[in-house]
């Protein structure tokens, strides 16, 4: 339903408002417009427009998004699949943009969450403060393997292995 103060204004012009805040992909702004009810014809002549002018343009926005977030708060490749998808980004494009991301960046990346949080934990056991930098990369979605090796640099422990399944507590016998 389109707001009051929608009334008076076409198409490009609230595509272009709503893209000042932010970049935005074509489903975006699809779906902004025709939540203000502009026809579909509209809509496609206003998005056909905007890729024109270079103002709309799934693949630049998709390369954008990762080497933004890589840069700010490093997450995995399939963390950041999930992050393009959920801005209505095409599967395939989503697909394409994180496949760009080596194996040596993800772990790399794995090993700059793991170390962010192993500064901030230094008050704790040395197990304790293993077990809640792997939790922390694996909430970012990391797997095992990348965590393994980031946990290994980080503690200088190239031979020792760790359960990250292992229970915390201890029992006194």
């Amino acid at each position: 339903m389109k707001k009051k103060s929608d009334i008076s204004k076409s198409p490009m012009e609230l595509a272009l408002r709503y893209l000042g805040s932010r970049a935005r992909t074509v489903r975006e702004v699809e779906l902004f417009l025709d939540d203000r009810e502009f026809g579909e014809g509209d809509i496609m002549a206003t998005v056909d427009r905007l890729m024109e002018l270079g103002l709309l343009n799934d693949a630049q926005f998709a390369a954008d998004f990762v080497d933004s977030r890589l840069r700010t708060k490093p997450v995995s490749r399939n963390a950041l699949l999930r992050q393009l998808i959920e801005r209505k980004l095409p599967r395939e494009l989503a697909k394409e943009a994180v496949e760009q991301i080596s194996n040596a960046t993800e772990v790399e990346n794995c090993f700059r969450v793991m170390e962010s949080f192993w500064t901030q934990l230094a008050q704790l056991p040395e197990r304790d403060r293993q077990r809640r930098a792997c939790s922390r990369a694996l909430a970012r979605g990391y797997g095992y393997d990348d965590i393994a090796v980031a946990r290994k640099k980080l503690s200088g422990d190239d031979d020792a292995d760790f359960d990250f399944d292992a229970d915390d507590s201890e029992t006194d016998d």
